[in-house]
């Protein structure tokens, strides 16, 4: 519980999720910064309501921070385009490869089917991790509109099954 009330580890988890959002690197894999994210709001849920765990610093702000995570996150999810937003993330998967391995990188790939309303099938997102190191990874391609079924090669495991 010492941990929750250290201010430099509050601090360093709420830099972290700024570096997910707004730049490339982010945790290897898609769904470990979807799970660090949901935790670190439950974090400052807990601490918005338990007042005994609370650093000092945080018992002005700490039931604010609550209020807006919370509503962020509902009004998010409640409007037409968080829905297809969360749909989107819900149907991410990871692009099966024969050599993930290239040189002193690790490739990773992400089809994100996008629906009726994109362009193409969905969303392509390409990370390189490097081996010595794979626990942050970093996001090198992203192309907004892929022609190919990735979500049917991904359920079948060939292109065969697509009907291609």
């Amino acid at each position: 519980m010492a941990l929750l009330q250290n201010r430099w580890f509050l601090i360093g988890l709420s830099l972290w999720q700024l570096i997910v959002i707004f730049t490339p690197i982010s945790l290897y894999g898609f769904w470990t910064d979807v799970v660090v994210f949901i935790a670190w709001l439950l974090l400052l849920t807990y601490l918005g309501i338990e007042g005994r765990l609370r650093p000092r610093f945080l018992n002005i702000i700490g039931p604010g921070l609550m209020v807006v995570g919370l509503s962020l996150s509902f009004l998010t999810i409640g409007t037409l385009g968080g829905l297809f937003l969360a749909v989107e993330l819900a149907q991410t998967r990871s692009v099966p490869q024969e050599e993930k391995r290239q040189g002193a990188w690790l490739l990773n790939q992400y089809f994100i089917p996008t629906g009726a309303y994109g362009c193409g099938m969905g969303k392509l997102i390409t990370a390189k991790a490097p081996v010595l190191f794979p626990v942050v990874e970093y996001r090198t391609e992203y192309d907004p509109c892929v022609l190919d079924d990735f979500g049917c090669y991904i359920e079948h495991g060939s292109w065969e099954a697509c009907g291609y």
